[in-house]
């Protein structure tokens, strides 16, 4: 399973993608925009951004972050299209309107729908590339298992900021999963260098030491 650990580009990212290949990935918000070569990543919309700054979402910002994949230029995995944070209908309405113009736009690249509060496993459309489980954890966490089972390698989780959680979804065989939080610090303490843990145990190195389903 692989982790993407946002736009994140310091030293121990690197080393992680060659210590680790691919376990490890990047994923870049509107206007961030840093692929490497060596590295897997996806591109999100910022949706999520737009909805903690309580601001409208910017549809311009997006098509031009879409517009930085170029021919020469390592692809993404995926591309989120625009959601709408804990709402299924409003997304759903978001995924008919974006994502026509998006595969208009760059037809070769792969698109993901975002599952929020109130979507069904049958809800997802048929042209739904990836599944991207987002929504609140109070809808995210019950379900996971149903759109896991549903939809096998094709899923993604977004916001896994801790180890726990991680394990969970390896052990339901997510494809994906990505978290920013990482590198966030916990009473003064990072708590990035934890990922080593499954970073190892992916590798046959280390062994399951946490409650799987916390």
């Amino acid at each position: 399973m692989r982790i993407y650990l946002g736009s994140q580009d310091g030293g121990i990212v690197h080393y992680w993608a060659g210590k680790y290949p691919s376990l490890v990935g990047q994923c870049f918000s509107p206007p961030q925009f840093n692929p490497r070569m060596w590295m897997p990543y996806f591109l999100d919309n910022g949706a999520y951004k737009y909805f903690a700054n309580n601001q409208d979402f910017d549809e311009e910002a997006f098509f031009c972050h879409l517009d930085k994949v170029k021919l020469g230029i390592k692809p993404p995995e995926f591309v989120v299209i625009p959601d709408s944070v804990g709402n299924h209908d409003r997304t759903l309405e978001m995924w008919h309107h974006f994502y026509p113009k998006a595969i208009a736009m760059k037809p070769a690249l792969k698109y993901a729908f975002v599952v929020q509060d109130g979507c069904e496993v049958e809800d997802v459309p048929d042209e739904a590339n990836f599944i991207f489980v987002g929504g609140t954890d109070s809808f995210k966490k019950p379900r996971l298992q149903d759109f896991a089972e549903a939809y096998s390698d094709r899923v993604h989780v977004g916001r896994v900021n801790n180890l726990d959680f991680v394990f969970r979804c390896h052990e339901l065989g997510i494809s994906s999963i990505d978290g920013t939080g990482w590198f966030r610090s916990n009473h003064g303490k990072p708590i990035f260098m934890q990922l080593e843990q499954y970073f190892e145990y992916c590798q046959g190195r280390g062994t399951i030491q946490h409650s799987l389903f916390n």
